[in-house]
């Protein structure tokens, strides 16, 4: 028997190929792709979505603006194995159409974007939208910040600990603070979470400390430690009372650790980055609208976008309250009781507000937060913009979002470029997903679905 001793790197550089030669044949028996190769269109221009299968036999289609909207067009089309076989579609207003083919158990995906930078809001905001979120704030402004800090760790770059803070409804944020090794005075970022009630949900970004040279504050939206479950998370959520909504709690606990960053000595006094992704970009999103100290933002693939959008029967923002009130209730009047209040927690109206300079992820084949709107969210900031998409991948974050986190930081605050641990993250090399998780029997047959990416640097 023959023994092979690998380096790191070759290890790395086979354990890629393989992965490509793996996904060559597990994931090419059913693929679908549009004519562009940006999935780039007009409004009123045709996409030809080409299907392709290594097996002959019918093809199930579905053309969507989400999991919830009407179907825009079903059919069937019998593929030979080997041949391609085009599904057309145009629209004629911007939006984002994802074609869904399925066969044997297999399905694939594919985006077409029309016009995208042209999405817009739904009818427009409350008249009394600005006077909401100020009576919030006056509100908070009445409760003290009474920061409560334990020590939780330490490195050679940093110090992390454990803090909470007073907020409205007799409830605490709770979160992690890490300082960077120095004297400052230091930027600041608060960090939001994904949606859940897992333990950990939050964890400390003392990465973000040591090599942003910032005050890195992550936190858990939920009254508990981070380390804990809360049994009551997400809970009242009354979506016919924008005074009800969980997420204002949520919105006021940015706030609050907006207020107590200014009022630390180390605090630079003016550089404040809000950041997330999924429903952290969200929330990080309504912070940055409401709350004008905020300088920065990045976010990936936010929810809370177009809120209303599944009442037009167009693809709507997790966590479609238009759905949820279909599912619970099931009312015209529930629903639109759901709808005048849910637009005072539609992200594109945060957006329009947010002066300062922001950067944005959006995957074109996503299904939780769908695609166009992210685009509104991203169309309605004011201040300067740069966007990132991949037009290849679903609800998930890239290797080259986190990492580059700093690049912006470095761009856009000098005091970035001081970190105790300088890094340079390399955007070289393939992004792989192996999709969702999934369990399966023994005997069970499965089908994987996943991606390899190549990672180009990015630009912004």
């Amino acid at each position: 028997m023959l023994t092979f001793h690998l380096s790191d790197k070759c290890k790395s550089i086979f354990i890629t190929i393989l992965l490509l030669f793996l996904s060559s044949i597990l994931f090419s028996q059913l693929n679908v792709t549009v004519d562009q190769t940006d999935s780039y269109y007009e409004s009123g221009e045709t996409a030809i979505f080409n299907v392709t299968s290594d097996a002959s036999g019918i093809v199930d289609y579905i053309l969507k603006y989400d999991n919830y909207a009407s179907p825009i067009a079903t059919g069937s089309i019998n593929i030979v194995a080997g041949e391609t076989l085009p599904i057309t579609h145009s629209i004629n207003e911007p939006g984002v159409i994802l074609c869904q083919v399925s066969q044997g158990g297999n399905t694939a995906i594919s985006a077409a974007a029309f016009s995208p930078y042209d999405i817009e809001a739904f009818p427009d905001e409350p008249t009394d939208f600005d006077d909401f979120w100020n009576d919030q704030k006056d509100s908070l402004s009445n409760i003290p910040i009474d920061p409560q800090i334990t020590f939780h760790s330490n490195n050679d770059y940093s110090t992390t600990y454990s803090i909470n803070l007073g907020n409205i409804n007799n409830r605490r944020v709770y979160g992690y603070l890490s300082i960077p090794d120095g004297s400052g005075p230091f930027p600041a970022m608060v960090t939001f979470p994904p949606f859940g009630n897992a333990t950990n949900i939050a964890n400390p970004e003392y990465q973000l400390a040591e090599r942003g040279n910032v005050i890195s504050l992550t936190i858990t939206i939920h009254n508990a430690d981070p380390s804990v479950v809360d049994p009551m998370a997400y809970l009242p959520d009354e979506i016919t009372n924008p005074d009800s909504f969980y997420y204002k709690q949520a919105v006021m606990a940015g706030v609050r650790c907006i207020d107590y960053i200014f009022s630390r000595n180390d605090f630079d006094g003016e550089n404040v980055v809000v950041t997330g992704v999924s429903q952290g970009a969200g929330l990080s999103t309504l912070v940055a609208g409401v709350d004008d100290r905020v300088k920065f933002l990045i976010i990936s693939n936010p929810i809370l976008g177009q809120a209303i959008g599944l009442q037009n029967d167009r693809a709507g923002g997790f966590p479609n309250y238009i759905n949820q009130s279909r599912q619970e209730v099931g009312t015209s009047a529930h629903e639109a009781l759901t709808a005048a209040a849910a637009k005072y927690y539609d992200a594109i109206y945060f957006a329009r507000r947010f002066q300062g300079v922001s950067w944005a992820f959006i995957s074109y084949k996503d299904l939780v937060t769908p695609a166009a709107t992210s685009f509104g969210v991203f169309n309605a900031f004011q201040g300067q913009k740069h966007l990132t998409h991949s037009l290849n991948i679903g609800h998930i974050h890239p290797y080259d979002y986190w990492n580059n986190r700093l690049d912006f930081l470095r761009r856009f605050i000098p005091g970035a470029h001081n970190a105790p641990f300088p890094f340079s993250p390399s955007t070289e090399g393939y992004f792989i997903d192996a999709g969702v998780d999934t369990t399966v029997e023994v005997t069970g047959s499965l089908n994987l679905l996943g991606t390899v990416e190549y990672l180009s640097l990015i630009h912004i």
